[in-house]
């Protein structure tokens, strides 16, 4: 047997300079339809998105954007008002989640811990499909593994479209133990025509590599809580086989081969911070399959990215800018343990799964 045993201790980056903003509390929840008909969207923050950060340094918006932004103590709602002086040139698909990155998008990131290391991404095109993933600073990688469970409905109209998002606190990660809590926010417009400009809420300085640093920060939050939430999901896998020889024209009798795996993953956030991911016998019978890939003289092995929960669930914690973690060579567990969370700006992760193979090549002298 293999026991594979992986941790590591990251530091946070420094935040950017921007003075605090307040986050409105309304104890009202919005209905997501993509009109911001109800009137307590009126009580809303009102951001404009109208600087261009990229391909351009910071120049005006050719199109007019507002967000509007509010929390309830359990969610964060987001509407969005995009105007278009052409609306017929609106690029929006019905696609698969995450596919639509070439189409019209508003969206926001949060950086939770206000940290400058890591935020959530929420992106929706105009009919509401939605990409959600995880942007890592330290690693300058986006992960898109990652899905969380919220809402998002979109409407094109005569002048744009609008959107209506609804993002429950339970998704996310961040230290419900301070009574008024710091995010970090950024609110984007993607714009593809002539050229895809990408339009934003804050001015950005390119020569800072650091972007999520930059994002203002917003107080409030005072009654949003995660909880101690405990998932427990339990799975069985069973499967029988029958075979039989015909030997010169003799048909030999079937014989019969049975098998059950019972299997157990356990999510417990033993603190609003610090999180227990547990499995035991794993099933990952429902992981997508891997893309098949040609190998042709290479003098490299071929590289598969991560498909199964247990190693996807904050994964970011363990990205590095070297990929020193390849969590793929630990083939068929028999259970894992993996604890990750953040204290003080810092964050820390840590994993052991016993394996039945040997996956990690050590070279050495050859001989009898």
């Amino acid at each position: 047997m293999y026991k594979s045993l992986f941790c590591t201790l990251l530091l946070s980056l420094p935040t950017g300079v921007f003075a605090n903003q307040n986050m409105p509390y309304i104890n009202a929840k919005a209905k997501i339809d993509g009109k911001l008909d109800e009137a307590h969207w009126q009580n809303a923050k009102k951001i404009s998105i109208n600087n261009i950060s990229w391909p351009h340094d910071n120049l005006a918006s050719p199109v007019d954007t507002t967000a509007y932004v509010y929390e309830d103590g359990e969610s964060l709602f987001i509407g969005f008002e995009a105007k278009d002086p052409s609306p017929e040139n609106i690029r929006a698909f019905y696609r698969d989640r995450d596919q639509a990155w070439n189409d019209d998008l508003v969206g926001l990131k949060i950086d939770t811990y206000n940290s400058g290391r890591i935020a959530y991404q929420f992106f929706v095109n105009p009919f509401g499909v939605q990409m959600d993933s995880i942007e890592n600073e330290l690693s300058k990688t986006e992960s898109s593994a990652w899905n969380g469970i919220w809402d998002s409905v979109g409407v094109i109209h005569d002048d744009g479209y609008t959107v209506e998002i609804e993002i429950p606190f339970r998704v996310l990660n961040f230290d419900d133990n301070a009574d008024i809590k710091t995010m970090a926010m950024e609110f984007v417009r993607f714009y593809p025509r002539n050229e895809r400009l990408r339009l934003s809420s804050m001015t950005l300085d390119h020569a800072n590599t650091c972007w999520i640093c930059q994002m203002p920060a917003y107080d409030g939050f005072e009654k949003a809580k995660q909880g101690n939430n405990i998932a427990v999901i339990p799975s069985f896998v069973a499967g029988k086989t029958e075979t039989r020889d015909i030997d010169d024209g003799i048909t030999e009798p079937w014989e019969s081969d049975e098998f059950y795996e019972p299997s157990v993953d356990l999510k417990w956030a033993i603190t609003p911070d610090v999180t227990l991911n547990a499995t035991l016998n794993p099933d990952f019978s429902q992981v997508e399959a891997d893309s098949g890939q040609l190998n042709v003289n290479n003098s490299f092995s071929l590289f598969y990215p991560e498909q199964r929960s247990f190693f996807l669930e904050n994964n970011d914690y363990f990205s590095s800018f070297q990929n020193l973690i390849h969590t793929r060579n630990i083939a068929t567990p028999d259970y894992g343990i993996k604890v990750t969370g953040s204290k003080q700006g810092h964050t820390f992760a840590a994993f052991v799964a016993n394996d039945s193979y040997l996956n990690v090549l050590i070279p050495g002298n050859l001989g009898f």
